[in-house]
């Protein structure tokens, strides 16, 4: 391989870049010419004429120019030697055609290059467009082709490095993929939807002022991105993740380095929705509590992801069971036509990845993932480790089209995760989905979606801890065992009325079953119990369940919506969503509103309003009390939905092809929120999870408002920035009207990110990409402590009267990435340097009272952390 570009390398030395010339029959055949004067067009034409063969050449090639041919007989090498002295072009023949090409063309041949191809559909119908113009972009000359009979679209021998496509269609809106990048290992798929437009032109026209990072969904006018695998593994300090690469959005803040929840817009992390494939699942991420939605690491690889939407309020009325955001996510397709292989090793895990055709025929595809723990590797080859995170994950995907009955899809993830503490403790937190789905196109203007699945999630942490002395030691055995598993199905229909109208109407319904138990038991305090010589003999407590319930209810959720395109600027979202959820009959009935202005080109207004709400997790509601006669009650049985109104207002400046300016004002007046009836009057819109032993009613209420505004610049000519900045207040009211600060209401946060990619190698094949992102951000509020009575009581002791009024100090880090891409003719290989905290800055957790230490005890997050990571693909 080495001798092979180093010949290739040789002979691109010694070749004249005005004429690169192959010994061929037709270059070297001979034509006789009479004295002229004429443009080059015509004297290529004549010499096809004579010969019986064409000419092929772009844009670049100066063949309106006039050149004045001397008779004589010479080969057609040197006619065109002669007529292109001046210009850096090089000529090459390929059958009965002679290519006229940029000489750069020619020494990129001696370098990877790959298939760029797609399929283009209608948006609404998912029809196959026939026809479609189809122009793909790079730093050379410009290639075109048109969509086949079936939607299809291909380009061959595509350079490695970025490369922008571009599809135009009579009666519809242009649609611009800007940034891909090519590399030799894996063929590049990029699969298009187009939008029918509102009027009907007889011409098309491409512009590039959209947003790119507008959502796929096009009901989100609002609060809405669309985020891609490339961002997720490319953001640094992400881990490729999708929750940490999302801090790097505004109004999106972290709570803990060692942890993945999120917040968005000051509300607490369990309100954010989890969705694959069109339905909600259980929270996507290992090692997470109960009723939570974030935890230790993404259950999906970023090798999987396709494109997908983050909602971070008002969302359209498909949306439903989510109050402070959504993860819309899709696993993308497998290759239909050759079978491909990525191989991933990193600090986090290790994965193996494998895709490609089982039918070529009809297109059947598959996809499939598996991912493994490094440091459980590691460990298990005999290397003694400590407190290693034990988790694996898969995940797979086959498509089906079928001729008759629509498309048919299988797709599954699962993950298993097990932690064991140095204090004793054993977590296991698993899920699991698996779904099937079918697309149908009823008709021109209909199309059906319908997906049945299946999930499943346990949650066990068991502890058996000292809660007495060295010297009198007394055990607690506490345990925990929850399983929760649902079946849900959907049916959604997309009909487009016409090119203004459409409609998006569904029904879901979920049957889920509960099995949980929370408690703790004492060996040592049930002998006491037992002794009729212990003065507790008969009375001491031994044990206590917070729940102990099987249970299943129903929730079903309906919805409709419609777009209007009042004009070709202006574009009317209204909808509506009803839940009902059959374990107390509570309901929410909530109207969706979104309109998008826009003025000319450069400015965009935009709005949005809706009423959203959320379950709360089962344990929330089964969680029991035993009162003073030793009846046992579940007063949670009957809460409510937790709910919320979303306004919006936002602006959006274009101001360049490549840059955007964008800020949102919102407000989120927060109701029905479960909360103690009983002094310290606590709200659980403070809670990251969801279970609590205690009473609760629906009084609660709170709000969040604030600003964003965020400067980003895409891609180009290898460098991109983003930076956000966030004003936000978060506040909850008590049972006496008092409002108090959130635990998570830190007033400010901004972020941003810069990024250069350089084209290294001979033949600018490979590439150095260096990045880097800071974080800055008000610190989280913490409840203070009674240090007097957390010395006597020997453990922390907090004043709960006050709400959250204590703050740690304010959050900084840089991190910085480093990455190499090298592409070699069958396969790319990458490495990647991911530095977290570089500054090693000592950000603040939280401040508890440690009787080891006997002192008070502030924990730090994360140090300076380095992960590296080493990917192939071929």
């Amino acid at each position: 391989m080495r001798y092979r570009i180093f010949i290739g390398i040789i002979i691109l030395i010694v070749t004249p870049l005005q004429s690169i010339w192959s010994q061929t029959k037709l270059l070297d055949s001979h034509i006789s010419f009479v004295e002229q004067t004429a443009s080059i067009k015509s004297l290529l034409a004549i010499m096809e004429s004579t010969k019986n063969f064409t000419f092929s050449y772009g844009s670049e090639v100066p063949v309106d120019r006039r050149f004045h041919m001397t008779s004589g007989n010479r080969s057609i090498k040197e006619h065109l030697h002669n007529m292109f002295r001046d210009d850096s072009l090089a000529f090459i023949e390929r059958g009965n055609k002679i290519l006229i090409v940029p000489a750069a063309s020619v020494s990129n041949k001696a370098y990877p290059g790959q298939t760029v191809r797609g399929r283009i559909l209608d948006h609404d119908t998912r029809i196959p467009l026939v026809g479609v113009n189809v122009v793909l972009g790079s730093d050379g000359p410009e290639k075109g082709t048109i969509s086949d009979n079936n939607g299809y679209y291909r380009f061959e021998n595509v350079p490695v490095g970025r490369h922008s496509i571009q599809c135009s269609y009579i009666g519809y809106e242009p649609v611009s993929l800007p940034n891909m990048e090519v590399n030799s290992g894996k063929e590049f798929i990029a699969n298009v939807e187009m939008e029918e437009s509102v009027y009907t032109i007889s011409e098309v026209k491409i512009t590039s002022g959209k947003e790119r990072s507008l959502p796929i969904n096009d009901l989100a006018v609002v609060s809405g991105r669309s985020f891609s695998a490339y961002e997720v593994e490319n953001y640094p300090g992400s881990l490729s993740d999708i929750s940490r690469a999302s801090v790097s959005f505004p109004g999106v803040v972290s709570t803990n380095d060692g942890q993945n929840h999120i917040v968005i817009r000051g509300n607490s992390p369990k309100g954010l929705q989890w969705r694959l494939e069109g339905i909600e699942i259980p929270n996507l991420n290992h090692f997470s509590d109960i009723g939570a939605s974030g935890g230790g690491v993404n259950v999906i690889s970023n090798n999987m992801l396709g494109g997908s939407d983050f909602l971070t309020s008002a969302f359209p009325a498909e949306y439903g069971n989510a109050l402070s955001g959504v993860y819309d996510l899709r696993i993308r397709s497998g290759n239909n036509e050759k079978h491909e292989q990525t191989f991933q090793i990193g600090l986090i895990g290790t994965e193996a990845m494998v895709e490609g055709p089982i039918d070529k025929k009809s297109n059947t595809t598959y996809i499939a993932q598996y991912r493994y723990s490094t440091l459980k590797i590691i460990q298990k080859l005999g290397v003694k480790l400590q407190s290693v995170p034990d988790f694996q994950d898969l995940s797979f995907k086959i498509y089906h089209p079928t001729r008759k009955l629509g498309v048919f899809t299988l797709f599954g993830i699962g993950g298993l995760s097990h932690e064991t503490g140095s204090s004793g403790y054993e977590m296991n937190s698993n899920m699991a989905t698996i779904g099937i789905i079918n697309s149908l196109t009823l008709n021109p203007k209909t199309h059906l979606r319908t997906v049945v699945a299946f999930s499943g999630r346990t949650y066990s942490w068991n502890s058996d801890v000292n809660i007495g002395t060295p010297e009198s030691p007394i055990n607690r055995d506490w345990n925990t065992n929850v399983v929760d598993y649902t079946a849900k199905g959907s049916f959604i229909l997309n009909r487009k009325l016409n090119n203004r109208h459409k409609l998006k109407a569904g029904i879901i319904y979920e049957m889920a079953w509960d099995d949980s138990y929370m408690g703790w038991y004492s060996d040592t305090l049930y002998s006491w119990f037992s002794d009729p010589t212990n003065p507790g003999y008969q009375n001491q407590i031994y044990n206590h369940t917070y729940t102990d319930t099987t249970l299943q209810a129903g929730t079903l959720q309906a919805f409709g919506s419609w777009q209007y395109r009042i004009g070709e600027s202006i574009k009317l979202n209204t909808g509506l969503h009803f839940i009902q959820f059959y374990l107390n009959n509570s309901y929410s009935i909530e109207p969706r509103f979104g309109v998008q202005w826009d003025i000319n080109p450069k400015h965009t207004l935009s709005a949005g309003f809706g009423i959203h709400s959320r379950k709360e997790s089962m344990t929330l509601y089964t969680g029991e009390i035993t009162l003073h006669d030793g009846a046992v009650i579940t007063p949670n049985m009957d809460l409510e939905l937790s709910k919320a109104r979303h306004y919006v207002l936002a602006y959006n400046y274009r101001i360049g092809e490549y840059m955007h300016l964008k800020a949102e004002a919102y407000y989120q007046d927060l109701y029905d929120i479960p909360a103690y009836p009983f002094p310290p009057y606590f709200s659980t819109q403070n809670f990251d999870f969801g279970f609590e032993a205690s009473v609760l009613t629906n009084y609660g209420k709170g709000y969040n408002k604030g600003i964003e505004v965020s400067l980003q610049r895409y891609m180009t000519n290898g460098f991109h920035f983003m930076l956000n900045g966030t004003l936000y207040d978060s506040k909850y009211q008590n049972k006496l009207g008092e409002w108090l600060n959130t635990k998570y209401n830190g007033s400010y946060a901004s972020n941003g990110l810069i990024g250069k990619e350089f084209k290294i190698g001979s033949g600018k094949q490979h590439m150095l990409g260096i990045s880097a992102r800071y974080i800055l951000a008000g610190g989280m509020r913490y409840l203070p402590i009674d240090r007097e009575a957390s010395i006597v009581n020997g453990t922390t002791v907090r004043i709960w009267d006050n709400g959250f009024s204590e703050k740690v100090s304010d959050y900084f880090r840089i991190d910085l990435m480093i990455k190499l891409r090298r592409n070699h003719p069958n396969y790319s290989g990458e490495w990647s340097i991911d530095m977290l905290n570089v500054l090693n800055r000592q950000n603040m957790l939280t401040e508890y009272w440690d009787n080891n230490l006997q002192d008070f005890y502030s924990e730090e997050q994360n140090p300076f952390l380095l992960f590296l990571t080493y990917r192939i693909q071929l």
